[in-house]
């Protein structure tokens, strides 16, 4: 017995131990490896270089006037680097490149702006309404419903007729109206997550439950509302493209994605189609960029998943055969049958007893997780695997 056990410390001594990696190093090697993830990131980086850096390389301003082109717009007013227009002109002779960038400019930030009060009010109803539950959750929730059942870009233009066509309007409009799918969802998640462990050793310390929710439960969902607004933002864009093409978005001489396409699709008649390709082009790129990212985000947590659950197994395996995971009587059993078999083969083990047929049967009830690993799993040669010692000291010896 002193000999196994000495074996089984001296083995454990010689044990590497294996390096760990966070969830978050582990999500952020799986995004490099989405190839068409990194494609969209680095779009969206091309696109946010243009409109931040675009206006200095920009020759004309987006309110000047070229005098020279207006009138001859379709012969003279395509795009050109001798004239600095390279991107063309519009009808009235304005530089097409600067408005592009000022149009990039102005969907950006409604998109952005648009997704961040969408994430914050959803978010903070959707976790109260979760944690809360009981009558509470009931009314809130019931009040999501009947605000879905109403048209949301009639409500929209609603808004915009009403209390004036301006910027601050449109981005209020326009979050405040997409928070209620956020809501939902993060609603889900928290009532996954209330029952936690973490969050009852809060709530039995006596922490409040707004602290509980800021604290502890809103920072755990920042993975599923960071997937959810990647998505968002393009959703954003098109409200405000489409708002901007009925003409009740931003106005002159301010200009979006959606103003510029709509003035290129009404004169690509006349054959200036550059009016109508190059803001097309941006928008069209910034949408499948967002798209590509929010999928390569999406993918990310069930992959994590399916992971952590293996590790989960491996985990439940490894503190089994160490002594440190299960306790009392199953301990003592699993002990007892190791060193059984390891001290004196030709006796059998306590708690290990022959069944039908001569073959051999655990008899640890309720211990199915830690007598799979041993018997029923086998080598990766199809060979069964052998039964590893354990000692009272918490060494780990392979069979």
């Amino acid at each position: 017995m002193v000999i196994e056990e000495q074996k089984m410390r001296s083995l454990a001594h010689r044990m590497t131990e294996v390096k760990g990696r966070s969830p978050w190093a582990d999500a952020r090697r799986r995004f490099w490896r989405n190839k068409a993830a990194m494609a969209g990131l680095v779009i969206l980086i091309l696109v946010a270089l243009f409109a931040i850096f675009g206006s200095q390389f920009a020759v004309w301003s987006n309110e000047e006037l070229d005098f020279t082109v207006m009138g001859q717009v379709a012969t003279m007013g395509a795009p050109s680097w001798s004239n600095g227009h390279y991107f063309g002109t519009d009808d009235l002779g304005r530089d097409l490149f600067a408005r592009t960038v000022q149009g990039t400019q102005i969907s950006l930030l409604v998109g952005i702006v648009g997704a961040g009060i969408a994430v914050i009010v959803g978010t903070l109803y959707g976790a109260v309404a979760g944690y809360v539950g009981g009558r509470t959750d009931q009314v809130m929730m019931r009040t999501v419903d009947i605000l879905m059942s109403i048209p949301y870009m009639f409500v929209l233009i609603l808004l915009l007729v009403m209390f004036g066509r301006s910027m601050s309007m449109l981005f209020l409009g326009i979050g405040l109206i997409s928070w209620l799918d956020m809501a939902r969802i993060v609603r889900g998640q928290t009532l996954s997550l209330k029952n936690r462990e973490f969050i009852e050793a809060a709530r039995a310390t006596g922490v409040s439950t707004w602290r509980i929710i800021t604290r502890h439960i809103v920072p755990n969902l920042l993975g599923v509302v960071a997937v959810y607004a990647t998505l968002l933002v393009p959703l954003m864009i098109l409200t405000e493209s489409f708002i901007s093409f009925l003409g009740l978005g931003v106005q002159e001489p301010l200009t979006s994605w959606g103003a510029l396409i709509s003035e290129g699709a009404g004169t690509m008649s006349y054959g200036t189609l550059w009016q109508l390709a190059f803001p097309l082009f941006f928008f069209v790129i910034t949408l499948f960029g967002f798209f590509f990212v929010g999928d390569g985000l999406r993918d990310r947590p069930a992959r994590r998943d399916a992971g952590h659950r293996r590790r989960i197994r491996v985990g439940q395996v490894a503190t089994g055969l160490c002594g440190h995971g299960p306790s009392g009587a199953q301990r003592t059993r699993i002990g007892q049958r190791a060193t059984g078999r390891a001290g004196n083969p030709e006796r059998p083990a306590q708690g290990h007893q022959p069944g039908p047929g001569g073959k051999d049967r655990d008899d640890l009830s309720g211990s199915d997780d830690l007598a799979e690993p041993l018997y029923a799993r086998g080598r990766p040669d199809g060979r069964a695997s052998g039964v590893i010692p354990m000692s009272s000291a918490g060494g780990c010896a392979s069979g």
